[in-house]
């Protein structure tokens, strides 16, 4: 029992607390990186750019609803009502002075028809979402005086959407951020899962050979005190034992690749619950 608790005290319980402390250290790499190549802003933008078009796209980020302060770059997050805002910005002002119609009529239906025809070539997307909310305002009878709340909703609902596969964009792209560097540091840490079981099983053995000892009063060998007392974790000269023939350099391969892998679960929890609280303290903020 005394073996098993040094097992578990000298380095079971520290390789957790190092898999954890790699998992967040990923995640704060990954996320370092994420500022320097910015990309949340980078697909936000190339997602609005795939909607509107390069040149509508421009006059979107240049849109005082979109871009108050008139910064240069493109933000990383846009807030679901700001994208509706700015295209019924653009849809109600006309040619700089605000489309006019008969309060009792369709007439700003008919305006905004013949106001989104030429997005049809521009901005496919934005022109078939657009037309598709006119027709249903049409079929489900809306009056005029609420078209523009309809079609506000209707635009944010869909720009949920659009949200929703951005995010997946940007999970698939840092899920393999933090393969490579949960891989590279399993490399620089020496976190060779194999080499770990391997150490374990033989104190698991030793532990037979005190049991063993202690029944026929026999005593015990000279131990080797470092299986059960010393973490392994870091390079040494007994890891260049992997150089000697090809199947260990392949096993010792194999190990790190299950190290890394491991780091990365660890680090894709601490990374996503992290951004799960920005995504909703920004949300919160919105409201």
């Amino acid at each position: 029992m005394d073996l098993l608790l040094k097992v578990a005290t000298n380095w079971i319980l520290p390789v957790f607390f190092f898999l954890a402390i790699f998992g967040f250290c990923a995640s704060v790499i990954v996320e370092i990186l994420d500022s320097f190549a910015r990309w949340k802003a980078r697909i936000l933008s190339g997602t609005i750019e795939q909607i509107l078009g390069r040149s509508m796209a421009d006059d979107f980020w240049r849109n005082i609803l979109a871009n108050p302060l008139g910064e240069r770059r493109t933000p990383s997050y846009l807030p679901a009502h700001i994208f509706p805002d700015v295209i019924m910005h653009w849809l109600v002002m006309k040619d700089g002075s605000p489309l006019r119609y008969p309060a009792q009529s369709k007439g700003f239906a008919h305006e905004l028809r013949n106001t989104i025809e030429p997005l049809q070539r521009a901005s496919a997307p934005l022109f078939t979402i657009l037309s598709f909310l006119i027709e249903q305002a049409e079929i489900e009878n809306i009056a005029p005086a609420d078209y523009y709340s309809f079609l506000q909703k209707g635009l944010q609902q869909w720009y949920y959407s659009v949200l929703d596969r951005m995010a997946s964009q940007y999970k698939r792209l840092a899920q393999r951020a933090l393969v490579a560097v949960g891989i590279v540091i399993a490399v620089a840490a020496n976190f060779d899962v194999i080499k770990m079981v391997s150490q374990l099983w033989k104190t698991s053995l030793l532990k037979e050979l005190v049991e063993l000892a202690e029944k026929t009063s026999q005593p015990l060998p000279n131990l080797d005190e470092t299986l059960f007392t010393t973490l392994p974790l870091g390079w040494s000269a007994s890891d260049m034992v992997m150089f000697s023939s090809v199947p260990a350099f392949l096993v010792k391969i194999v190990g790190l690749a299950i190290g890394g892998f491991l780091i990365f679960i660890s680090a894709q929890y601490i990374y996503e619950y992290v951004k799960r609280r920005q995504y909703a303290q920004a949300a919160a903020a919105t409201k």
